[in-house]
């Protein structure tokens, strides 16, 4: 018989180590296990392990929420390789990651890429809202102006007319459309923001519904930067993460289709109504039957459960948790008791 190191030999060998030692303690885990974990999962690693490969900045509730669920299944155990959203869509497309943490929605490109290899398309779930603590990667988008310039607010379509107007769309060019009077509502507008070769630049478009930021739009690469020109600059409003807020810039409130304004700070966040929120999120595949995988959907009612919304707004970079209205929606998405 061979000897394994670290099991003793008196007659009995002690087989729950054993398996644990060559790579199979999913075998061990009980029946729970087995119908959560296929044998064959692509995404087991050689050592029986999960992989999930996804963002970096969400490690901070991934890996206690994955602890908790270890506890909670014995036998599963999980390998999280977080190096960015970037990483993320290949290895679920392709099976050798459980499911996809992710800091944006899936890009055209990957989406596209996707359709060409599944029946349906992956199922982005959202676990918490965006963060307004400076240092975290991932914020909702704020518009900002000068402090002294005398707009308080903005409805998404007249911020399309300055940034963006459709064909049939009259631009706004000039303060006055927006309520300045006097000589610096004659002063045109001058326009900043995320590029449009950046991910926040491509995603506003989408927002606003509008296809190509007007001649002269000054794209920069980061939020720090039109933060800082915009504090520069009376004449300017900007797009820029909302929790690089800085002195001498303020963020407006933003009115929706229903003439709802809300304000981007926390309580307006996790209201559920401010137009430019984002989220994170878990993106899951779905069976050629249309059913979400089972480990991915049993992390998920941990993640979207008191206890997980509770583990993930206790992080140091501020991610806040969903309202209990946006925890219901997640969970029926998925099929989860709600």
């Amino acid at each position: 018989m061979q000897h394994w190191p670290g099991v003793r030999h008196n007659g009995r060998m002690k087989i729950p180590r054993l398996l644990a030692l060559i790579g199979l303690s999913l075998l061990a885990a009980g029946p729970a296990s087995q119908e959560l974990v296929p044998p064959d999962a692509r995404y087991l690693t050689p050592e029986g392990k999960v992989r999930v490969v996804g963002y970096n900045d969400m490690d901070e509730m991934l890996v206690p929420l994955a602890r908790m669920f270890e506890a909670r299944h014995p036998g599963i155990r999980f390998e999280l390789i977080l190096k960015g959203t970037r990483t993320a869509p290949a290895p679920l497309m392709d099976g050798t990651s459980a499911f996809a943490p992710m800091g944006a929605e899936f890009e055209p490109g990957d989406l596209a890429n996707w359709r060409r290899v599944h029946r349906f398309d992956p199922v982005p779930v959202p676990i918490a809202h965006d963060s307004l603590t400076s240092g975290a990667l991932s914020s909702p988008t704020g518009i900002f102006v000068h402090e002294s310039k005398a707009v308080h607010g903005l409805s998404v379509a007249a911020l399309r007319r300055i940034m963006a107007p459709r064909p049939d769309e009259r631009r706004i060019r000039f303060w006055r459309a927006l309520g300045v009077a006097g000589p610096e509502g004659d002063r045109p507008i001058r326009v900043i923001g995320l590029a449009p070769d950046t991910a926040i630049g491509a995603l506003m478009l989408r927002r606003m519904e509008a296809l190509r930021y007007v001649p002269g739009f000054d794209g920069r690469p980061q939020s720090r930067e039109v933060a800082a020109a915009v504090a520069h600059d009376r004449d300017a409003i900007g797009i820029a993460n909302l929790n690089h807020a800085r002195p001498g810039i303020r963020a407006l409130r933003i009115m929706d289709r229903t003439g709802r304004e809300t304000m981007g700070n926390a309580a307006g966040i996790r209201s559920g109504h401010y137009a430019f929120d984002r989220h994170l999120l878990i993106y899951v595949r779905r069976d050629s039957h249309g059913r979400i995988e089972q480990l991915a959907r049993a992390f998920l009612g941990l993640a979207l459960s008191p206890e997980g919304q509770k583990t993930i707004a206790a992080g140091r970079r501020g991610y806040l948790s969903l309202n209990a209205r946006e925890v219901r929606k997640a969970r029926k998405s998925i099929g989860l008791p709600h």
